[in-house]
């Protein structure tokens, strides 16, 4: 029967990982939950809605080319801290407290961006077996 410990350092970096997602899942469903609530706060319709909701997009699209020069200039473990700290401050500005469709705006944009690079550093290092964050 083959020996399944794991050593520490792989465990650990598993954990990272682990959190590293919920805490992604857990982010964007809340989120959106609250998407009736932020239209109300802004008094927009929901055309208007839709717009700003776009930006979600077109943050996440433009982080996708990002992730590649950034994870090779800074590696993958700096990438997911500075993309996570990044992503709180996107997320905190585009909460309508902030008191303006330009700051969410702002913030609908930021926020998706680190969320798409440390989504692509995540799904990486969980493809590969963890390998990338030992």
């Amino acid at each position: 029967m083959a020996d399944l410990q794991v050593a520490p350092k792989v465990l650990h970096a598993r954990i990272a990982v682990s959190a590293a997602f919920l805490m992604n899942g857990l982010i964007m469903g809340s989120f959106f939950s609250r998407t009736p609530a932020v239209r109300d706060a802004l008094g927009l319709s929901a055309a208007q809605l839709g717009l700003l909701l776009l930006c979600i997009s077109l943050g996440a699209i433009s982080g996708l080319p990002l992730s590649g020069p950034i994870v090779a200039r800074f590696g993958p473990a700096r990438t997911v801290l500075c993309g996570s700290l990044v992503g709180a401050v996107g997320l905190v500005v585009s909460t309508p407290v902030t008191k303006g469709t330009a700051r969410v705006l702002t913030g609908l944009v930021v926020f998706p961006v680190s969320w798409i690079v440390t989504g692509v550093v995540l799904t990486d290092g969980f493809w590969r077996g963890l390998a990338l964050f030992v």
